[in-house]
């Protein structure tokens, strides 16, 4: 799946992840890494994946718990 040019991010408190924002209609998370920017677009993610990630204390542990092993993803940037 190619990357969505149009999923807008919000801040994120983190050490590792600088902003991420979900396309809820195409079931794409886009991750936006502190390391030189990265971006993914992670595809197929459940919209509860999504809110629990959201409410996640630790969103870094949560993302590499929950996101960056188990789905398939696109580099964006």
């Amino acid at each position: 799946m190619a990357f969505q040019d149009n999923i807008p991010t919000y801040p994120i408190v983190s050490s590792n992840i600088l902003a991420a924002g979900y396309d809820e209609a195409k079931r794409i998370l886009r991750i936006v890494f502190k390391n030189k920017g990265s971006t993914y677009d992670y595809n197929d993610v459940d919209p509860e994946v999504w809110i629990q990630f959201q409410g996640a204390a630790s969103k870094g542990r949560f993302f590499d718990s929950n996101i960056k092993y188990s789905y398939q993803y696109d580099k964006v940037y």
